[in-house]
């Protein structure tokens, strides 16, 4: 723990000295500005810190994440019963990023609403009973 604060101190020496401290968010997707008193608690759980700091929830951030690591993919379905190979409009800010809608183009937006009905609501068939 010695170590820790030591290592802390020495980060904020540097910022009043004049250095800012960013953190790559990886492939391409952006920086975020970190303070020192904020490196112990982005070293517990990164992804934690990183929706935290852009106004989302973990789950929020992580389907923006995979979504942009799988390659903006459309989730839509042809008529032959096929994922789409267009892909969707890259969506640059997790905040902007809508789950169920974002993933599909515009040729599929409509099937989102089925995405999001199908992802939200469980709904279980039992078979009538006799009289």
């Amino acid at each position: 723990m010695r170590d820790q604060v030591d290592k802390i101190t020495l980060l904020k020496t540097l910022e009043e000295a004049g250095v800012h401290f960013d953190i790559s968010l990886g492939n391409g997707y952006g920086w975020a500005h970190i303070t020192p008193a904020q490196v112990l608690e982005y070293a517990k759980d990164p992804q934690s810190w990183l929706a935290k700091c852009h106004g989302v929830t973990v789950e929020h951030w992580r389907a923006w994440i995979g979504w942009l690591e799988a390659g903006c993919p459309c989730y839509g379905i042809t008529r032959r019963d096929t994922q789409c190979k267009l892909g969707s409009p890259r969506v640059e800010n997790a905040r902007d990023f809508q789950p169920g809608v974002s993933e599909y183009c515009e040729m599929h937006l409509g099937q989102s609403a089925l995405h999001r009905n199908r992802n939200d609501f469980a709904v279980t068939l039992r078979p009538e009973r006799g009289n």
